[in-house]
């Protein structure tokens, strides 16, 4: 709308015998002069950016949040107070250069596109003739040597109730109530996205209440049993009424493969339910399990075991063959209310089954849950 607004100037002053390059730079110096005059600072023209009609449009007021409080953080302690149009390129040099020199790529890489974004938007409404950020992408590398990436995940308690109550206030997201109850399952679970995605009906056992995963969907090539708790089987059921004629639990009919897609449910997440990716991704939700998992006392056979991976070396996995099952059907029910307590702001059930050595758990931890 911008861009055609300026075309259509542009035409009108054209036949006017006016050269609109000229006519336009005129105009900016004559504003530059006005707001120099009245104190334009970085801070004040980049709030007019966060609150511009088309800002507001395209983004949530989460990310707008976001955008502000990157630049909170890290350049307006620097070039807030500075006049806008004495910024050089040499400011947002030293700014993206300090966060990359502490180790913060990844701030650096999101704080520069915000940086572009309020430079295209002064341009756009003729406050600038070009960018003071172009090509310093070229100061952010792809990332450290030796840097560990981890998948996004909130890990408080405080946090992971609100992202609950989000994903609990989602009502038929545009996808489908098939992705808005997958995204309702998943915490619960902590299972991997496809796994859950290409769940077939025939694999729940509604009887016992285990989901019986196929060796041949699982990323071990290991079948894996999987406790349903009473708030899983609830919104099984739901979805039974409306999918239960598909092979697919989690039907979708535009999707190649008959089911819901990872980037369905990652959008579900992200636009449906207003939680940034920086903050949680659906793949971080086993982070989420098995970080307040430890904080509560588990011990870390039964943190494992909750999301398929195995302690000790291929020796000890060789002997030991047990998945756990019945002290893990205690933990799930226990994690699906802890989550629910979060959620509604109760206070959290006490973990069931408290910590114990690797070495008892090898030694005869087997016998004491009962699992032979």
């Amino acid at each position: 709308m911008e861009a055609r607004r300026l075309r259509n100037e542009a035409r009108i002053l054209a036949r006017q015998g006016i050269n609109p390059n000229e006519y336009r730079k005129a105009a900016i110096a004559e504003r530059q002069a006005q707001d120099q005059r009245e104190g334009l600072t970085y801070e004040k023209f980049a709030r007019r950016w966060i609150e511009s009609p088309a800002k507001v449009r395209r983004t949530t007021e989460e990310t707008r949040q976001d955008d502000w409080n990157r630049l909170a953080c890290h350049a307006l302690p620097r070039i807030g107070r500075k006049n806008f149009y004495e910024i050089t390129r040499a400011d947002y040099v030293g700014i993206i250069e300090s966060l990359v020199g502490a180790g913060k790529v990844a701030s650096a890489k999101k704080l520069l596109t915000v940086l572009n974004q309020i430079e295209g938007y002064a341009v756009d409404v003729g406050e600038l003739e070009h960018t003071r950020t172009e090509r310093l992408s070229r100061l952010v590398p792809a990332r450290l040597p030796n840097e560990i990436r981890h998948r996004a995940a909130t890990t408080d308690p405080a946090g992971v109730g609100e992202i609950m109550r989000r994903i609990h206030s989602l009502s038929d997201f545009r996808r489908g109530p098939a992705m808005c109850i997958a995204l309702r399952i998943i915490p619960y679970m902590a299972i991997r996205s496809k796994e859950l995605r290409g769940a077939t009906w025939d694999e729940i056992d509604w009887e016992n209440q285990v989901w019986r995963i196929p060796y041949d969907r699982m990323k071990g090539r290991i079948a894996f049993n999987v406790p349903i708790s009473r708030q899983v089987f609830a919104l099984l059921k739901e979805l039974q009424e409306i999918t239960g004629d598909k092979p697919f639990i989690f039907h979708s009919p535009k999707s190649k493969d008959g089911y819901i897609t990872s980037e369905g449910l990652r959008k579900a997440l992200e636009v449906g339910c207003g939680i940034s990716k920086d903050d949680q991704c659906i793949h971080g939700f086993r982070a989420v399990w098995k970080t307040l998992a430890k904080d509560e006392g588990l011990p870390e056979v039964i943190q494992e075991a909750g999301v398929a991976h195995k302690l000790g070396n291929t020796v000890a996995q060789a002997y030991d063959r047990s998945d756990l099952f019945p002290v893990r059907r205690q933990v799930a029910q226990w994690w699906a209310d802890y989550l629910d307590a979060l959620r509604d702001g109760r206070p959290t059930p006490k973990a069931p089954i408290q910590a114990w050595s690797v070495s008892d758990y090898l030694n005869g931890a087997k016998a004491r849950t009962g699992n032979s």
